[in-house]
C-alpha cells in the first residue's frame, strides 16, 4: 500500500538504525499486522492496544510530521 510507504520508508531509512534493538523489534512486530491496520494507527484513526506498538508507532507519527 502506498500511502504506508510514505509513512514506513522515510523513517526506517532515517530513524531505524538509531532505535534501541528492543524498538527495532517493536518496529518488526508491528509489521506483521494487516496493512489497513497499519494505516489507521499511522494516520491517528485507531491506537494499538499493544503499548510497545503504540510506542514505535508514536515515534514514526511524529517523524512524520517533522518531515
Amino acid at each position: 500500500m502506498l500511502e504506508l510507504d510514505l509513512f514506513l520508508v522515510p523513517f526506517f531509512e532515517n530513524k531505524y538504525d538509531s532505535l534501541p534493538l528492543a524498538e527495532q523489534g517493536n518496529f518488526e512486530e508491528m509489521l506483521h499486522h494487516t496493512d489497513p491496520e497499519l494505516l489507521s494507527w499511522l494516520m491517528g484513526h485507531e491506537t494499538p492496544t499493544v503499548a510497545n506498538i503504540q510506542t514505535i508507532v508514536t515515534k514514526i507519527r511524529e517523524f512524520r510530521l517533522q518531515n
